[in-house]
């Protein structure tokens, strides 16, 4: 996954009017699962749940960290042939502030 992120922003500033449109889990969040299944079921499981993502997720199978977002077509970047904002991060990501390394993400507008 190319580096597309942009800046962390602090948990004290994150939105609280909305949900996280993503989540940025790292691997070693889920380290403990004994396989790449059981990995992907963990991530879906904590962070699909109507809470957050509104029950549904989709996770990227490779990278890390996981990319974890409600539309599955959705990417961390604007597409390479986008007339203004090519390559730039779609998202404002913040710390969840529990020292986790797991950020959430809201689309710019």
């Amino acid at each position: 996954m190319p580096n597309i992120k942009g800046p962390t922003l602090a948990f004290e500033d994150m939105p609280t009017d909305r949900k996280p449109d993503a989540v940025l889990v790292p691997e070693a969040y889920v380290h403990q699962q004994p396989d790449q299944y059981h990995r992907l079921q963990a991530i879906q499981v904590e962070f699909g749940a109507k809470e957050l993502l509104n029950g549904i997720c989709q996770v990227a199978s490779e990278g890390n960290p996981r990319f974890v977002r409600v539309d599955g077509s959705q990417e961390m970047g604007y597409p390479a042939n986008h007339p203004s904002k090519a390559k730039m991060p779609r998202y404002a990501w913040y710390d969840r502030g529990k020292g986790d390394g797991v950020l959430y993400g809201f689309l710019k507008e």
